[in-house]
């Protein structure tokens, strides 16, 4: 069940990874796809980490947004698809940071648990 719910989120990973690696920053693509090995940290920390992860990937698809869509204003060439396309990309990653809301989520990185024996 955690992987169901987790799947919105390795799909904004990849998808993030896929764009590092068309600006040729391996670095980037690296770190990226180790994001995903946080879910087998089942601490508050590691669900923050993923949380910022997520929310830095949603400023990253604004900014190649603003980005591209001014170099296709001054090239004359059409830009609202494009401005569609990243900006949905863009919530989408956004919103999966409701997924850390959902019980499971909670349960398995012990958010909002009090006491040192609870799980």
């Amino acid at each position: 069940m955690l992987l169901l719910q987790a799947m919105p989120i390795l799909f904004a990973v990849l998808l993030l990874a896929a764009h590092a690696l068309r600006s040729g920053n391996l670095a980037s693509v690296v770190i990226t796809l180790l994001f995903p090995l946080l879910f087998a940290v089942r601490r508050p920390w590691a669900a923050t980490i993923l949380q910022l992860g997520l929310v830095l990937g949603s400023l990253e698809w604004v900014r190649a947004a603003f980005t591209l869509i001014q170099a296709r204003r001054e090239m004359g060439e059409p830009f609202l698809r494009l401005a569609g396309i990243l900006g949905g990309v863009a919530a989408a990653t956004a919103m999966c940071l409701y997924i850390f809301r959902g019980r499971r989520m909670r349960q398995h990185f012990r958010l909002g648990q009090t006491g040192s024996g609870s799980r």
